[in-house]
């Protein structure tokens, strides 16, 4: 597997997964802080430059879902509920 953060993509043997901006944005934010949590408010201010509420929670949770659905046999994203995701594994 490999990650083409800048061209949007994911690479898994012969098949190329592409990712919109924002799962783009909080892959590269949860691969470069692998074994450490990353917080909804993280999430928020760093991919989308605002304030965390309730709303934008759940558009995380749903790109996380999406991320979870097109490479999710490749990299675990696990939940800490309420609080955040984290890439436990190492992968470089």
């Amino acid at each position: 597997m490999k990650i083409d953060f800048e061209g949007h993509r994911v690479l898994l043997d012969n098949e190329t997964i592409y990712l919109t901006k924002k799962q783009n944005a909080i892959l590269e934010l949860l691969y470069s802080s692998t074994n450490q949590l990353i917080t909804y408010e993280d999430i928020a201010e760093k991919v989308y430059r605002t304030e965390c509420n309730i709303f934008l929670k759940n558009l995380i949770r749903k790109h996380i879902s999406l991320l979870r659905k097109k490479i999710g046999k490749n990299i675990e994203i696990k939940t800490i509920r309420e609080v955040g995701y984290i890439i436990e594994e190492d992968l470089r």
